[in-house]
């Protein structure tokens, strides 16, 4: 606990929860405490900076917000594991972005049925209310830890005899590039902030109220038909997305 020894500057304007965040967050940085490791308890940082629990728990409180930090009821708060970032850019499926992150990617299938789209799906798979889909449901693993849940619908005239054939751990894009011949050209995406809860928030594993994501997708093929519309809940202590963008337009 020395490392946290900190003389707070209790004339400052700056919040002395924000002052305490910051040297928390600078001895997780600097790898004086490692992924997994166990916080002081509240009691105990509350005497190390001789401040309210409620000002500790504000601080603590940044800290899971910004993922750095997760709390496990009954266990105590815990140095969070090293995010997983997306790139957006490429079409990848999750089995190849964890593939390539030298994580073990898992599966569990919640749900699998034929039904008829919700309307909002229908307009985007540009497809008749009327016209079914295959809908598929699953918990995403990372290392045999859940995190992320995802929900596909699939026009079923492009996929004839899935739901009959099934898919087991091969990546969805793979199979649907074997099996069906269809090649994704380009997709959209759209990234929500979300808090997790009910049986999201026990599929994941993490306490209600954990801040998520939501990632909306809809994919096209070479011809221009829309194959999928996808939406998918991350836990946002694992995942971060990330973009990189060039130049801009100068204008005199």
């Amino acid at each position: 606990m020395r490392a946290l020894r900190l003389r707070l500057n209790r004339a400052s304007r700056v919040p002395l929860y924000y002052q305490i965040e910051e040297n928390l967050k600078k001895t997780i940085e600097e790898g004086k405490w490692k992924t997994g490791d166990p916080l002081p308890t509240e009691k105990d940082l509350q005497e190390i900076y001789r401040v309210s629990r409620t000002t500790i728990r504000q601080a603590l409180d940044l800290l899971v917000r910004k993922g750095m930090l997760v709390r496990i009821p009954g266990k105590g708060t815990f140095v969070s594991k090293n995010r997983i970032v997306h790139y957006i850019g490429t079409i990848t499926s999750f089995t190849e972005e964890m593939q390539s992150r030298g994580l073990t990617p898992g599966t569990r299938i919640l749900d699998f049925m034929r039904v008829l789209p919700p309307p909002s799906v229908a307009h985007d798979l540009e497809i008749p209310d009327n016209s079914p889909v295959i809908f598929l449901k699953r918990l995403r693993f990372a290392n045999e830890e859940p995190v992320a849940i995802s929900e596909i619908y699939l026009p079923e005239d492009l996929v004839p005899g899935f739901l009959e054939e099934g898919l087991g751990e091969e990546s969805l894009y793979n199979f649907l590039e074997k099996r069906y011949g269809l090649f994704f050209k380009e997709t959209y995406e759209t990234v929500e902030a979300t808090l997790i809860a009910g049986r999201e928030a026990k599929l994941l594993e993490v306490v209600e109220g954990t801040p998520g994501l939501i990632v909306g997708r809809i994919s096209y093929l070479q011809n221009g038909r829309a194959i999928e519309r996808a939406y998918t809940i991350y836990r946002g202590d694992r995942f971060t997305y990330q973009a990189r963008l060039i130049g801009r337009e100068f204008k005199s």
